[in-house]
């Protein structure tokens, strides 16, 4: 059986944990940032594929007449 590691900390410990706590939220932040601009851009594409599919629906609709 595994055994869970004990963390233990001592008080000069403190500026690392800080060093390293601030490069997960400069991460974090860089993470977001990402997804924000991926999200941005596949709303654009959706909002283009529906521009076409109005195109095709309207151009269909008029050749029947």
């Amino acid at each position: 059986m595994m055994e869970t590691p004990l963390l233990r900390s001592e008080i000069n410990d403190l500026p690392n944990n800080v060093e390293t706590l601030q490069n997960c939220v400069i991460q974090l932040f860089g993470v977001v940032g990402n997804l924000t601009l991926q999200n941005m851009l596949l709303r654009q594409k959706l909002h283009e594929a529906e521009d076409a599919l109005c195109d095709i629906r309207n151009a269909t609709q008029t050749s029947r007449l």
